[in-house]
C-alpha cells in the first residue's frame, strides 16, 4: 500500500486485478435504480423551454445560425440560474430553488441537509447553483439522510482518485477500460467528475467533431467547466447551442473533449500533461461504450455543409484522433448541425447527393476490419495530426492490448511506436513478424519501424501465425518451427507485373537427400538466393520468416508463405524441422 493525499491506494501490476477492484466505479451499475426513480419523478415536472439566440459563426463563408430551443419536462436549468452564486442565495433560497426545479417540498429538517447546503453557500467555496445542483440532483429523490450522502461523496471522490492513480504502473496504463475523468451534465450545464455523475455508460452520449483551422477558433472562458481552462470553439459558436442539440436528442450527460478533457492554456499545465498521460489513450473506451455519438463533420457545432471536403486535412475522416472513434460507426450515431442554418452562398444543409457521398465515406469506415492490425495501420497512413506522435497514440486503444502506453506530447514517434509494440498481443506481433516483408530499420529488426509503417505498402491481410511473446527481461521471443539451414531461390528480383512471386525452398533432410518446396512471396521485397535460417508459424506452417541465426537470436531478412497444404505437410514431415524451438527476436 502507498499513502497519498486521498488516503491509500493499492498497487496493481496487472489490469485484471485493477478491474476487479474498481469494476463498480467503472460501470456504476448501482446507479441504475436511482436513475429510473429520477426519471419517474421528472415526468411530473412542469414543461420548460430553453433558448439559444441566433449567432454568427466566424468561419469562411460566415454562417448565421438562427435561434434554437429545447422544450421538455426535465430539470434543466438556464445558464443564468446555473451561474447564480449560492452565497448570494443563502440556504433558504437555495433550497427553495432546488425544490422548484426538482418538484419537491423538502425542508431543512431533513438529516444533514442544512449542513450540506451551508457548505454550498460558504462564500469561500465560490459554489454556484449549477455546481450544487449537479452534485445534489443524482441523489435527490433517493435519500432522507444527507449526512450519509456527504460521506458517500467523499468516499467516491477518494476511490476515483485511487482508481486513476493505481491504473498507471511501470509507465503503462494497466487497463484500457478506464472511464472518463469528467462528463458534462447537460441539465445543470456543468462539467462534473465521473464519480459524481448520476449515470453509467448505458446512457452517456459522446460528441465527435472535426476541428476548424486555428485562425477560426477562439478560447472561451466559461463557468461550464469552472473556468479551469479556455474552451477552444469555432469563433462565435456558443456552447449553449451544442447543449440544446444534445438535449433535443434526449441526452442527459455527454462527453465532449474541449469541456471534459483538460485543454492547454489553463492555470495548471503540469496537471494537464499528467492527466493526458492516462486520459488521452483511453478516450476510445468512452466512445466504444457510449449510448450514442453526435458527430459534427464541419466543426464543433458548425452546420453541415454541402461543399464539405471529406478529403482535406481538416476533415473528420482524415484526423488521427477520430481513429479511436470509428468503432461507434457500427452502432448509433447522430449527424449534428443538420437543420435551420443559413449561409450567404446557400451552402448549408445537406441534399441527396451530399448525403450519398457522406454515407459512402461512413460505409467505408464501418467496413474497416478493426481486428486486422494491417487494416488499422493502412488507415492511419492517410490520416494527419497536429502533433506527430498522435498518429501512434491514436492506434493504442483500437489495437486492444491488455495494457496501453501513456501519452506524451513531445515523445519521439519511434519511441512511442516501440512502446506500443511492447504491449501488443502475441497474435498482432506475429502478423508484423510473419507478414510484413521487410526487416525493421530502427532498433528492432523483427517488426517495421514507424517510419516504415507510414511510408511502405502495408500487407492487406492478417493471418494465424503467432503468437510472438515478450518474456520477463523484455525480449521478444517466438516458440515454433525452426529450420537451421535452407536455401531460398527464385525470389531475388521484384516482379512488378505480379502481386505474388513464386520460388523454391531447398534443404537437405537428415539422411542427406535434397528436397525443394514451392513457396510464394506476396510482396516485392527481394530475397537474395542464399542459405538462411527459417522460422515457421507454429499453427500450420504456412507463414515463414527468412533470416540469420546467431546462437538463439534471430535477425529477420524477409518473409514468404507456403500456400499449398500438401507442400506444407511434406516439409513438416522432414526431420530437420524442429517443432518447438524458442528463439529470441532482434
Amino acid at each position: 500500500m502507498e499513502n497519498d493525499m486521498s488516503g491509500t491506494h493499492k498497487i496493481f501490476t496487472d489490469g485484471e486485478s485493477w478491474y476487479d477492484c474498481y469494476k463498480e466505479d467503472v460501470l456504476k451499475q448501482a446507479w441504475q435504480a436511482k436513475r429510473e426513480d429520477a426519471q419517474h419523478h421528472y415526468r411530473n415536472l412542469p414543461e420548460i423551454t430553453l433558448f439559444c439566440h441566433a449567432s454568427q459563426i466566424g468561419i469562411l463563408p460566415s454562417v448565421l445560425i438562427p435561434e434554437s430551443k429545447w422544450t421538455g419536462r426535465k430539470p434543466v436549468i438556464s445558464p443564468t440560474l446555473a451561474d447564480t452564486p449560492c452565497a448570494d442565495l443563502g440556504v433558504d433560497a437555495l433550497l427553495t430553488r432546488l425544490n422548484t426545479v426538482l418538484g419537491t417540498s423538502y425542508d431543512l429538517g431533513m438529516t444533514g441537509l442544512s449542513v450540506f447546503l451551508e457548505r454550498c453557500c460558504d462564500l469561500a467555496a465560490k459554489t454556484d447553483f449549477g455546481t450544487a445542483f449537479a452534485h445534489l440532483r443524482p441523489s435527490w429523490y433517493r435519500t432522507d439522510n444527507w449526512e450519509r450522502i456527504a460521506e458517500e461523496f467523499d468516499q467516491r471522490s477518494r476511490r476515483d482518485y485511487q482508481m486513476r492513480q493505481s491504473v498507471f504502473h511501470n509507465n503503462r496504463i494497466l487497463n484500457r477500460w478506464l472511464p472518463p475523468r469528467h462528463v458534462w451534465d447537460l441539465y445543470s450545464n456543468r462539467v462534473v467528475p465521473w464519480s459524481m455523475s448520476g449515470i453509467d455508460f448505458s446512457s452517456l452520449w459522446t460528441v465527435s467533431h472535426a476541428w476548424v483551422i486555428e485562425e477560426q477558433r477562439e478560447g472561451i472562458s466559461t463557468t461550464v467547466n469552472g473556468m479551469q481552462w479556455p474552451v477552444p470553439m469555432p469563433r462565435g459558436m456558443p456552447i449553449e447551442r451544442i447543449r440544446i442539440e444534445l438535449l433535443n436528442n434526449g441526452a442527459e450527460y455527454a462527453w465532449l473533449d474541449v469541456l471534459c478533457l483538460r485543454q492547454a492554456g489553463g492555470a495548471d499545465e503540469e496537471r494537464r500533461m499528467r492527466e493526458w498521460r492516462v486520459d488521452v489513450p483511453t478516450i476510445g473506451h468512452t466512445y466504444e461504450r457510449a449510448f450514442y455519438t453526435l458527430i459534427y463533420f464541419s466543426g464543433l457545432g458548425v452546420p453541415l455543409r454541402r461543399s464539405l471536403d471529406l478529403t482535406s486535412d481538416r476533415s473528420w475522416f482524415r484526423r488521427a484522433w477520430t481513429m479511436q472513434e470509428i468503432q461507434v460507426l457500427r452502432e448509433n450515431i447522430v449527424i449534428g448541425g443538420l437543420g435551420g442554418q443559413e449561409a450567404p452562398d446557400g451552402d448549408t444543409g445537406i441534399d441527396e447527393e451530399a448525403q450519398r457521398i457522406l454515407e459512402a465515406h461512413l460505409a467505408l469506415m464501418r467496413d474497416l476490419d478493426h481486428f486486422n492490425i494491417f487494416a488499422l495501420l493502412s488507415e492511419m497512413q492517410r490520416r494527419v495530426s497536429t502533433t506527430p506522435v498522435d498518429r501512434v497514440a491514436g492506434l493504442s486503444y483500437l489495437l486492444r492490448a491488455d495494457s496501453i502506453p501513456p501519452y506524451y506530447e513531445t515523445q519521439d514517434q519511434e519511441d512511442a511506436w516501440s512502446a506500443l509494440i511492447a504491449v501488443l498481443g502475441g497474435w498482432e506481433k506475429a502478423d508484423l513478424f510473419f507478414l510484413y516483408p521487410r526487416p525493421g530499420d530502427h532498433k528492432a529488426r523483427w517488426h517495421p519501424s514507424w517510419n516504415q509503417v507510414l511510408s511502405d505498402t502495408i500487407p492487406t491481410e492478417n493471418g494465424s501465425c503467432g503468437p510472438v511473446n515478450s518474456n520477463s527481461v523484455l525480449e521478444d521471443t517466438y516458440e515454433g518451427l525452426l529450420i537451421q539451414r535452407a536455401e531460398v531461390l527464385g525470389l531475388a528480383e521484384a516482379q512488378l507485373d505480379r502481386s505474388h512471386r513464386e520460388g523454391e525452398l531447398c534443404l537437405l533432410d537428415s539422411d542427406g537427400s535434397q528436397h525443394c518446396v514451392k513457396i510464394t512471396a506476396p510482396h516485392q521485397h527481394p530475397i537474395p538466393g542464399n542459405a538462411y535460417s527459417l522460422i515457421g508459424s507454429s499453427t500450420n506452417g504456412k507463414c515463414w520468416v527468412v533470416g540469420h541465426m546467431n546462437e538463439d537470436r534471430f535477425t529477420k531478412v524477409s518473409t514468404f508463405q507456403i500456400f499449398d497444404r500438401a507442400e506444407r505437410q511434406r516439409l513438416l514431415s522432414m526431420r530437420v524441422v524442429r517443432k518447438y524451438a524458442k528463439i529470441i527476436l532482434v
